[in-house]
């Protein structure tokens, strides 16, 4: 639901006319659809090897809907994938202020502590 421009009457989303007022809102109701549309552009340029890309409509996607725990996820395992992992665990700690228990995210950042903890094996095991 979406508040008419024209006379505040709440309209559903996926009226393309305001029922109190006859006035046209398709345009917000292409507004409302466009973060689900950024995130699935997001998918499928992910699933095409298109990290930046993915990268791109996952950012937008997350700018609208700032609050969505799904797009921070996905952003985070874009960047996760292309080895920004602080970028990852600010995504995946984002999603865990929304939702303390989301085992997807709790797992990711495990991930990562594990990543730096190789890292430190390896880089103090090298021959000085």
């Amino acid at each position: 639901m979406y508040s008419c421009p024209y006379c505040d009457f709440q309209v559903s989303e996926a009226a393309r006319q305001c029922p109190s007022c006859d006035e046209d809102v398709t345009a917000l109701a292409v507004l409302q659809e466009l973060p689900d549309l950024l995130f699935n552009r997001a998918l499928r340029a992910l699933q095409q090897g298109d990290a930046v890309g993915a990268f791109t409509q996952c950012g937008m996607a997350v700018q609208l809907r700032v609050k969505d725990p799904g797009c921070w996820m996905l952003l985070g395992l874009i960047a996760a994938r292309q080895g920004a992992l602080a970028v990852a665990e600010s995504c995946w700690r984002t999603v865990l202020m929304m939702k303390r228990d989301h085992a997807p995210a709790q797992d990711g950042l495990k991930i990562i502590e594990q990543i730096r903890q190789y890292s430190l094996t390896k880089e103090s095991s090298k021959p000085s």
